[in-house]
C-alpha cells in the first residue's frame, strides 16, 4: 500500500476542502479538512472541524433504510464550513470500520447503500459507491500512522508508532528496529513516506477493541454456573449492560473488584495464543509479531481511560496498572463519585476497561511493566490531538485520496 504525503491537486487556487466520514462502532464522525499549497506545491494541512455524532451505522442493523439519515446532522455543519460555490467540487469520503465489519458483507452493504443515496444528494463531490466504504483494518493502521507521524513532523528515520482502541478492533503499527527469521516473518506494509519506502508492521486485531471484548468475556462468565461475582465488575454491582447487544441486553450480575484476578479472566478467556511463542512474542492466533518500537502515540479508549481520568504523559505500564488496581478496589458509589465524567461509557466500566488495556498491551503487544531500572520499556502518550488536529486513521485516509483524485483529474 502506498501512500503519498502530499498532492497537487486543488480546487481553488489559495484552498482545498476534503470530508472524511469515520463511521464508527461507537459512533459516526465527521473531518472537514481545510487544506493550503506548501512550497512545492504539494497539500499542507491548515485546518479541521472535528464533529461526532451517536450511535454508529451499525446500530441501524434492524433497519438500514434510515441509517444514512443519521449523517444529515453532519453533511449540515460541513456545509456551513465549506464556501457554497465549492460544495460541488468538495469530496466526501465514508469510511466505516469494526461495527460494520463485524456485522458481515450482506448487512454492511446494505446500511452503506442507504449512507451512499445521502452522500448522493448532498451536494458535495460523491463519484462513485468505492467514496464509501468498509475500511479494511490493516488500512486503518497505516493511515493512523500517517496521521500521527505527519503531525509530528517526523522524518522516516525517526517515526513513531501507534496503538489505537476503538469499540470493535485495536490497531498497532511501526517500523520494526529489527529483522526476524524467515520462520517467523511477520505480514509488513510497504509504505511511501516522505519519500521513502518503509516496511510498516500493522495489524487490525477485530474483535479485540475494549467493547467488544467486554462483551465477550461477561458473555463467557454467564455461560458458568453457579454465576460467581466477577473480578472485573465494581463491588456492589447488581446488573451490567451488555456492549453490542441489540436491542441492549442487561443482566444481573454481581462484582468483586481485582484488578489482579480480572486481567487473569480476561488473559485465560478471549487472549488464546497471545504471550511468548517460539518467535519471541506472538499476538492474537498465535500470529508472530516484532519486537515492539520504543515510542507510541496511542488513541481513542487508551487516552480516554488513562490521560483523561488524571494519568500523566508519557504513561507507563505500571501507571496503568496502579490506576487499575485503585479503581478495581472501589465500590460503585466510590467510582462515580471519584470519576463522574467517562467519555463513551460509565465509570463502573474503568476496572474491566483499564485491565483490559493493561493486559491487551502486556500480553497482546509484549509491551511489558518494566521490572529493573535498566530494562527497556516502550513510551506510550496518550494523545487524541496534534497541535489541535484529531488523531485517527482519517487525515491519512483523505491524503490518500486526494493522492488518487489527482491522478485521476489530471
Amino acid at each position: 500500500v502506498l501512500m503519498f504525503i502530499g498532492t497537487s491537486w486543488f480546487s481553488s487556487p489559495q484552498k482545498t476542502y476534503g470530508l472524511m466520514i469515520d463511521a464508527g462502532s461507537t459512533g459516526s464522525r465527521m473531518h472537514t479538512f481545510v487544506f493550503g499549497q506548501g512550497k512545492n506545491g504539494e497539500l499542507k494541512l491548515i485546518t479541521e472541524d472535528f464533529n461526532p455524532i451517536s450511535p454508529g451505522l451499525s446500530s441501524y442493523k434492524e433497519d438500514p433504510s434510515i441509517a444514512g439519515e443519521s449523517l444529515l446532522p453532519l453533511l449540515k455543519k460541513s456545509k456551513q464550513i465549506v464556501p457554497a460555490h465549492m460544495h460541488a467540487s468538495t469530496p466526501v469520503f465514508l469510511r466505516a470500520t469494526a461495527g460494520l465489519r463485524m456485522l458481515g458483507e450482506e448487512l454492511s452493504e446494505r446500511i452503506l447503500d442507504d449512507a451512499r443515496e445521502i452522500l448522493r444528494e448532498s451536494g458535495f463531490r460523491f463519484d462513485s459507491k468505492e467514496w464509501a466504504t468498509v475500511l479494511d483494518g490493516n488500512d486503518e493502521g497505516i493511515y493512523s500512522w500517517i496521521t500521527v507521524n505527519y503531525l509530528l513532523g517526523r522524518n522516516p528515520g525517526e517515526t513513531a508508532g501507534t496503538l489505537e482502541m476503538g469499540g470493535g478492533s485495536s490497531q498497532i503499527a511501526f517500523v520494526p528496529s529489527e529483522r526476524e527469521a524467515e520462520s517467523c516473518e511477520t505480514a509488513k506494509e510497504s509504505v511511501k513516506y516522505k519519500g521513502m519506502d518503509l516496511r510498516l508492521y500493522t495489524v487490525s486485531h477485530l474483535g479485540f477493541g475494549i467493547k467488544k471484548a467486554k462483551q465477550d468475556v461477561l458473555d463467557a462468565a454467564l455461560r458458568k454456573t453457579p454465576l460467581e461475582p466477577h473480578p472485573c465488575l465494581s463491588k456492589g454491582t447488581t446488573a451490567v449492560e451488555i456492549p453490542f447487544e441489540d436491542p441492549p441486553k442487561t443482566v444481573e450480575m454481581q462484582g468483586s473488584g481485582s484488578f489482579a484476578l480480572c486481567t487473569k479472566e480476561i488473559s485465560e478467556t478471549i487472549m488464546t495464543g497471545a504471550g511468548q511463542c517460539d518467535c519471541g512474542l506472538c499476538t492474537y492466533h498465535r500470529e508472530p509479531q516484532p519486537k515492539a518500537a520504543e515510542d507510541f502515540v496511542a488513541l481513542a479508549f487508551y487516552k480516554e481511560r488513562t490521560v483523561d481520568l488524571g494519568l500523566q504523559n508519557p504513561v507507563s505500564m505500571k501507571d496503568i496498572r496502579e490506576f487499575g488496581e485503585r479503581v478495581c478496589t472501589m465500590s460503585v458509589d466510590e467510582v462515580k463519585y471519584a470519576f463522574p465524567n467517562v467519555a463513551n461509557g460509565e465509570a463502573t466500566e474503568l476496572c474491566f476497561d483499564v485491565s483490559f488495556i493493561y493486559q491487551h498491551l502486556s500480553e497482546g503487544h509484549g509491551i511489558r511493566e518494566r521490572l529493573n531500572e535498566e530494562d527497556p520499556e516502550p513510551t506510550i502518550f496518550m494523545a487524541s490531538k496534534i497541535e489541535g488536529i484529531e488523531l485517527g486513521w482519517s487525515l491519512g485516509a483523505m491524503f490518500a485520496e486526494l493522492s488518487s483524485l489527482s491522478a485521476k483529474d489530471r
